[in-house]
């Protein structure tokens, strides 16, 4: 992965913003998972402050704040596909789009694979006692460590999700929304 990206969800000021309402308690930012025996259910709230939620529409990458649970389009897989990425697993998802009911096509997805890449004194690391990572300044990777790797999660941040730039290109190509793509001299403290 000669030049690496970073993959931001990047709603709207409205949202929307995906709440989970039913399922099991599954964690999809971890290896890969045998099963989910029952659907994961979510709805897609819109702010209550936009005029007109329905400015603020459903996103091919939209995902649930506080577990960090991606859920893709079909546009979003379909992207992913098309650029060779075979390491995402799917499940089933009922969401729905809470401004008109509507029944939304996503699926929930674990991405396999996590690359240890920061470099941790490049990037200004707070680090505990125990050597984990606590926050960081900046983003620097060690981008031969990266190498073969075309989409994965960050082991400092399991919510960071990497993207070689053979992915980025198809992604930015499928033209998705809720997806900002950068490099990481341009992300900042805060944006996850």
């Amino acid at each position: 992965m000669a030049d690496s990206f970073i993959l931001v969800h990047d709603p709207s000021w409205a949202g929307p913003v995906v709440n989970k309402t039913a399922g099991p308690n599954v964690d999809l930012t971890q290896a890969s998972i045998e099963t989910v025996e029952e659907p994961l259910k979510y709805v897609l709230e819109v702010d209550q402050q936009a005029k007109n939620p329905t400015n603020h529409p459903p996103l091919d990458y939209q995902c649930e704040a506080s577990a960090g649970q991606p859920l893709f389009s079909a546009k979003f897989r379909d992207a992913l596909e098309g650029a060779g990425v075979d390491n995402v697993q799917y499940f089933p998802a009922e969401v729905v789009y809470e401004p008109t009911g509507e029944k939304c096509d996503y699926m929930a997805a674990n991405v396999v694979g996590i690359a240890d890449v920061l470099d941790v004194d490049a990037s200004g690391c707070d680090v505990d006692d125990a050597g984990f990572v606590m926050g960081f300044e900046k983003m620097v990777f060690r981008e031969e460590a990266l190498a073969g790797l075309h989409f994965v999660r960050l082991i400092n941040m399991m919510s960071i999700i990497i993207l070689s730039d053979r992915v980025a290109t198809r992604l930015k190509a499928a033209e998705l929304t809720g997806v900002r793509i950068l490099p990481p001299s341009e992300w900042i403290p805060g944006m996850m």
